[in-house]
């Protein structure tokens, strides 16, 4: 994502503060903490299927209680 934002700020579509601000509201992690306090989750798991499905329903799990 810094690299999407620093091409941007190179391109002067946004500024530095702007990519600094935004780069600053996302955040990553390996385990499902801190889920109930997110807006958006993208999961990124390999192509199977039923690993997708269990993600899912995991992270479902996690943001619902």
């Amino acid at each position: 994502m810094e690299a999407l934002y620093a091409e941007r700020v190179k391109r002067k579509s946004i500024t530095w503060r702007d990519a600094a601000s935004k780069l600053a509201m996302v955040s990553a992690t390996t385990d499902y903490s801190g889920f109930k306090q997110a807006d958006v989750v993208i999961e990124a798991v390999f192509e199977d299927l039923k690993l997708k499905q269990q993600c899912v329903r995991d992270i479902e799990r996690v943001g619902h209680s």
